[in-house]
């Protein structure tokens, strides 16, 4: 038995406490986005900073070694990677608060549409950057485990 499904386009109505909800969720992400791209940008720095100063000490005597430079450049790295990864879902928090206080002001439901599009991307990646951080801590714990166990 075949069915068929009949889909009817309607108008999403939404009142005057719905608006005030979004205008004020608008509001908050973008003060997170902001703190984001700030926070983002002090960590380059530190990156930065961190990265020189490693390169610089491995001039000194004690840390005199190939192994030495290369820590610097490695933490330096690291912390630019880290830039990187959380650039993206706040770019998208920051793009969702536009767009919903644009489609406020202009009762323009393509923009709500495009700025739950961007709220959907910043989940979406926050929860797939959750997973793979769980599983990589997953496998730290079993390397771990598996040469604490060989002892």
């Amino acid at each position: 038995m075949k069915e068929t499904l009949e889909v009817n386009n309607f108008e999403l109505q939404l009142d005057q406490s719905a608006k005030q909800f979004l205008a004020d969720a608008a509001k908050w992400a973008n003060f997170l986005a902001i703190v984001g791209f700030i926070g983002i940008g002090i960590t380059l720095a530190i990156s930065f900073i961190l990265g020189v100063t490693l390169f610089a000490m491995s001039d000194d005597r004690i840390i005199r070694t190939i192994a030495g430079e290369l820590y610097g450049i490695f933490t330096c790295f690291c912390y630019f990677v880290i830039a990187a990864l959380f650039y993206f879902p706040v770019l998208a928090l920051y793009k969702f608060s536009k767009n919903t206080k644009k489609a406020l002001e202009d009762s323009d439901s393509g923009a709500l549409l495009t700025s739950f599009q961007y709220l959907k991307s910043h989940f979406k990646y926050i929860g797939i950057l959750m997973l793979s951080i769980m599983i990589l801590y997953g496998f730290l714990i079993l390397a771990f485990l598996i040469i604490i166990s060989s002892r």
